[in-house]
């Protein structure tokens, strides 16, 4: 699901850090951890019958900071080491 989905995209991005020496990297990895408790939160709120006991408001609170405030910020703080490598795998 999501968790398993974020957890391995952390960690390819994260390797990735690493093989182009991204100096932010120990924040980046900060916020990846941040971001993954706020889903075990949002994951435990689910009751018995799956349905959220967070308000939609805090569940798009969630989205909002993860696309915009990490995606849209932090991970393109990495483009500038990453314009004109080879694809790293």
């Amino acid at each position: 699901g999501l968790y398993e989905y974020t957890a391995d995209h952390f960690d390819r991005e994260e390797k990735l850090q690493t093989a182009i020496s991204f100096p932010l990297a120990a924040d980046h990895r900060r916020e990846h951890r941040d971001l993954v408790r706020r889903l075990e939160e949002f994951n435990a709120s689910l009751g018995d019958s799956g349905k959220p006991r967070i308000s939609l408001e805090e569940a798009g609170r969630f989205l909002h900071d993860w696309i915009v405030g990490h995606v849209l910020k932090a991970d393109m703080k990495m483009r500038p080491l990453l314009i004109g490598r080879p694809a790293l795998r």
